[in-house]
């Protein structure tokens, strides 16, 4: 019982001293960042589409990339686990295409949502990280559709599917200090069932994170030694 009982008393402080270090390991923060993303127009999906309604595809021009970016709200769990909530915007994808019988036809679909991710750093420095995530989505594909001469084209209709999906990612972060940090990051997202797109989007970003009530002092700087004296003559 003796033992034990030390055991407890000299055990207490050390745990205690763990909880006090991984509290300062917790808190929020906000952060942005801004990219590009590729979002996958399908070709034969959208010529698909129209084959199926009697039209035959001539030509078809896409661009499925775009300017993209996140605004993002965190918790810092630990020194190791954080969760954030964000929001998405991937940017828009366009298709303009020339049918036979005749007509000319374009497409676009935006895509935006939000998203509850677990992030997972792991240290490779002092100051620059890995990071992995995982997490899981409310995202909508607005669909729209115009038409010359103004006749059907089949089941093309506005639309703006919206659904839960999954999404991951990974990337660095540098610490500049223990407020302010830089990130890279790569996010595949998991997208609804659209009649442009293929089923999943990418961007790769840049962007700040900067930790609330944190420090945001440089790293000390080493004192200069003073002179040696010269020597008496």
């Amino acid at each position: 019982i003796k033992n034990a009982l030390t055991a407890c008393i000299v055990s207490t402080p050390l745990l205690f001293a763990g909880s006090f270090a991984l509290a300062q390991d917790t808190g929020f923060y906000g952060g942005a960042s801004v990219g590009e993303s590729y979002g996958r127009l399908s070709r034969a999906e959208v010529a698909e589409t129209f084959e199926a309604n009697g039209r035959q595809v001539r030509m078809l021009d896409k661009t499925d990339e775009d300017t993209a970016g996140k605004l993002l709200l965190g918790y810092d769990i630990n020194e190791i686990f954080a969760a954030e909530f964000s929001y998405f915007n991937l940017g828009s994808y366009e298709f303009n295409t020339t049918l036979a019988p005749a007509q000319n036809m374009r497409g676009r679909a935006s895509v935006e949502g939000f998203g509850l991710d677990l992030v997972t750093k792991m240290p490779i420095t002092d100051n620059l990280s890995a990071l992995l995530r995982a997490g899981v989505t409310r995202t909508s594909v607005t669909q729209s559709f115009s038409r010359f001469p103004v006749t059907p084209a089949g089941s093309f209709d506005d639309r703006t599917p919206r659904e839960f999906e999954g999404k991951a990612g990974f990337g660095l972060e540098y610490d500049f200090n223990d407020a302010l940090s830089a990130r890279a990051e790569l996010e595949y997202f998991k997208l609804p069932s659209s009649q442009m797109l293929g089923d999943s989007a990418h961007m790769a970003s840049v962007g700040l994170v900067y930790r609330f009530g944190r420090s945001a002092a440089p790293a000390p700087v080493a004192a200069t030694p003073p002179p040696t004296p010269a020597p008496r003559p």
